[in-house]
């Protein structure tokens, strides 16, 4: 999502469509994030660095400034995040609210569900829409008396830091798009491609989420290989 980097973010949102990756090996090490004596572990995202979360489909481009947003892993590989983006406005002109914000260039995600996954084998992040009565939503918003549902099954970040070999309390998480497609479509454990789609009044393109975000844990985290190959 600008819409959820971010993670995510950050926001996770912000919230990226690009050259399909060649896919992984068929045997996969599997991921997950261990933390202090607990089972959950909260967090927080905010915007990493100069890349504004930009939402980009054929014919709407919606660009913020900023996104910011909470979460919690579940466990040690799943959790959700919400993420609010900033300062959003279609092609720099109106603004994109959406129903219910404080004020107007807001947009906000739905509860989203996410899953740590390797990616190219590294570590990475697929962030998965709410079910709301039967519909898949990532967010939905209006610019210029137009409103937009962000649907589709799933957008793939990755974590490109730290490198995971001590606990740390920051990472960092990128969404990336090249011309309107996502930079990764599958995960390393799964053929199944994930992708954005804008519903705007029933008309439906491929959409594509950048943007880079901040994630800071309540506690300690590292990556660990769960020694678990994917057939």
């Amino acid at each position: 999502m600008n819409i959820k980097k971010t993670l995510l973010a950050a926001a996770l949102a912000a919230f990226a469509f690009a050259a399909l990756p060649a896919l992984a090996s068929a045997e996969v090490t599997g991921m997950h994030v261990k933390f202090g004596a607990g089972d959950k572990t909260g967090f927080t995202i905010h915007q990493d660095g100069e890349i504004e979360p930009v939402l980009e489909t054929a014919e709407l481009k919606v660009q913020c400034t900023s996104f910011s947003g909470e979460g919690e892993f579940e466990n040690t590989t799943t959790g959700w995040i919400q993420i609010t983006f900033h300062g959003c406005k279609s092609f720099g002109l109106f603004n994109c609210t959406t129903a219910g914000a404080e004020s107007a260039g807001t947009i906000e995600t739905t509860i989203l569900p996410f899953h740590v996954e390797p990616v190219n084998e590294n570590p990475g992040i697929l962030i998965t829409p709410e079910d709301k009565e039967g519909e898949k939503i990532f967010t939905t918003f209006a610019c210029f008396g137009v409103t937009t549902k962000v649907e589709g099954n799933g957008v793939i970040g990755t974590i490109t830091s730290p490198d995971w070999t001590t606990p740390t309390t920051d990472a960092t998480v990128v969404f990336s798009q090249t011309e309107g497609t996502q930079d990764h479509l599958t995960t390393d454990t799964s053929s199944t491609e994930y992708d954005l789609i804008a519903n705007r009044g029933g008309s439906k393109e491929t959409a594509a989420q950048s943007g880079a975000g901040t994630i800071t844990f309540e506690e300690d985290v590292e990556l660990e290989d769960t020694g678990e190959v994917t057939p």
